[in-house]
């Protein structure tokens, strides 16, 4: 809701902007006379509601900058043979105007996906490890700010390989498809599911405390269970839970220490939750 409300906020400012420079350009466009051309600076309004805002608002801003720009060249004396050259001109402005409205469209829709892709796993839609490496980042840093707590959930499947081996690595992949939706479903809006590589996902918990974050780890692990169970295939997980009181030293810090739980539940019996609490000393 927060991200909404801020989104919102950050297009209202744009289009009030983008309503200003409009105007504000036509009036520098009049007082320094036909002479100088200000052309380039039609665009700026265009490309602000565009990129920020969308194609509507992209479009409605290139039909006002191309009136702008043709009252301004009437009002500053620029005299021409034939009234129609004022129509003529107006319409090549539009037509241009609206022309770069629509490639800034098509070049944000693509600047789009690439900015998903490159923060998405492509196999299960989660985050991958470099989007939730900057997500623990400013997780941490927020931590360190406000002095909060914070938790990091680290699981990995045990006996993945076997799946691969025995049904192929079709089956493992719509099994990586099955852990990565129950996963989903056990979170709140504020917590941070990515999936790091091969079978291993990870979790952040923000403003979680120890008892909570081992109650979140004991339902993950015991759905897991169920749905993996009642899927047929022949794997169990290992979560490591680390819980911060106090702030984390760094990112890495946080990681490797649930890096270092899941991997001790692994060297013992696997299928289990190790949690533990970290206090600065």
């Amino acid at each position: 809701m927060a991200d909404f409300r801020s989104a919102a906020a950050k297009n209202r400012l744009a289009c009030a902007l983008s309503g200003v420079l409009i105007p504000l350009v036509g009036y520098l466009d009049y007082v320094t006379g036909y002479e100088l051309s200000f052309s380039a600076f039609y665009l700026a309004p265009v490309f602000i509601a565009v990129w920020r805002v969308g194609m509507l608002w992209g479009m409605a801003a290139a039909v006002a900058s191309a009136l702008t720009w043709g009252v301004a060249d009437v009002l500053s004396g620029h005299a021409y043979p034939n009234p129609a050259f004022y129509l003529w001109n107006s319409i090549i402005r539009l037509g241009f105007f609206t022309t770069v409205a629509y490639l800034l469209t098509a070049l944000r829709k693509v600047h789009g996906r690439v900015v998903v892709s490159a923060r998405t796993d492509i196999l299960t839609g989660l985050s991958n490890s470099r989007h939730f490496y900057e997500l623990v980042d400013v997780e941490v840093g927020r931590c360190q700010r406000h002095d909060r707590p914070v938790s990091l959930a680290y699981i990995d499947l045990d006996n993945f390989k076997l799946v691969n081996d025995r049904l192929g690595h079709a089956a493992g992949d719509d099994l990586l498809r099955l852990v990565a939706a129950t996963l989903v479903r056990q979170l709140r809006r504020e917590d941070s599911l990515a999936r790091l590589g091969g079978d291993e996902f990870a979790i952040l918990l923000p403003e979680t405390t120890p008892d909570a974050a081992e109650a979140v780890a004991q339902k993950i692990h015991a759905n897991l269970g169920r749905t993996t169970n009642d899927s047929g295939y022949p794997v169990t997980s290992s979560i490591g839970v680390i819980s911060c009181i106090s702030p984390p030293e760094s990112r890495d810090d946080l990681i490797r220490m649930a890096d270092d739980l899941m991997y001790r539940v692994k060297k013992e019996n696997k299928n289990a939750v190790v949690c533990a609490v970290h206090v600065k000393g």
